[in-house]
């Protein structure tokens, strides 16, 4: 999957710069058989899904990219998004925009301000109120580690959140700077990249918080951008996604979705793959122009 869509993004941007970070501890890769346009991070690190190590494989492609060809815009990808637009309509858009990034990003509120409790299966959009409460249980409260068993009887590790700010110390955030958190693929400007991938105070305490918290890669770079002063955000990622099954993942696309994504004003959907669903990808690839932008992907 990855190989085509490097494919795509070759037709459709021109042969883009292109920086992967894929972690052959799991899967070898032969580089090789890439182009030229395109670079894997010499030294991968093992990533784990919902891991801080999400962040930094980010981080270290970022970095890569603009201290080798430096684009004007940056699109963060995982293996399994597709453009479904054209090139040319992708890159007059940026081209126009008023914004420097596009990110679904939310302020996580206050102790007193938290919505109430509510079930489990509406927590996954990060419009509605309960996942607002899991955010704040995630970046901000106090956790817990204890042993438990999950729903198949196989003993896991689960976390109890002290909410009240009693329970919370040595905590990042206050009236200057919030918390932000959203889903994690996002568009954004040059001027964005060294505030990501740079080594700060803000960066360092941002990081030493968010280690073995549950998928800090949903807040870091939105807690970033959104504390940047004269950032322009667009509260809008550009990813076509389908969360109605109210699983913890978005659902797998194919061919009965091609109208929606059609129909969209997004630039990107996830989650496809060639292994479930070529017919859609084999579509959408006649969508494929002439353009230039910078991306990175991170597996």
């Amino acid at each position: 999957m990855l190989w085509r869509l490097v494919r795509r993004l070759n037709q459709s941007f021109d042969r883009p710069p292109i920086v992967c970070h894929h972690d052959t501890h799991q899967v070898p890769i032969d580089a090789r058989a890439f182009g030229a346009n395109v670079r894997f991070v010499a030294r991968p690190i093992r990533t784990r899904w919902g891991h801080l190590s999400v962040v930094e494989a980010f981080r270290l492609t970022l970095r890569e990219l603009y201290e080798w060809r430096p684009p004007e815009w940056f699109v963060f990808l995982s293996a399994n998004d597709y453009p479904i637009k054209r090139g040319a309509a992708i890159l007059s858009e940026l081209a126009n925009s008023s914004f420097d990034a596009y990110i679904d990003y939310h302020r996580v509120p206050d102790y007193p301000d938290l919505p109430p409790p509510g079930k489990p299966n509406f927590a996954l959009s990060t419009r509605c109120p309960i996942w607002i409460r899991s955010a704040y249980n995630r970046y901000v409260a106090r956790n817990v580690k204890y042993p438990g068993f999950n729903r198949k009887g196989r003993l896991c590790i689960r976390r109890l959140a002290f909410r009240h700010p009693r329970w919370i110390k040595e905590n990042p955030f206050d009236t200057d700077f919030k918390c932000y958190a959203g889903e994690t693929w996002f568009t954004a400007r040059a001027k964005c990249a060294p505030l990501l991938y740079a080594d700060t105070d803000v960066s360092r305490k941002l990081i030493k918080h968010y280690q073995g918290r549950l998928a800090p890669d949903e807040s870091f770079f939105h807690t970033i951008l959104g504390n940047s002063p004269g950032l322009s955000l667009c509260n809008d990622n550009k990813r076509f996604t389908d969360w109605s099954s109210g699983k913890p993942h978005p659902e797998w696309l194919g061919i009965k979705d091609l109208p929606a994504l059609l129909d969209s004003n997004h630039h990107f959907a996830r989650k496809l793959s060639e292994s479930r669903d070529a017919r859609v990808l084999d579509e959408l690839d006649r969508l494929s122009e002439v353009g230039q932008s910078g991306v990175t992907v991170t597996r």
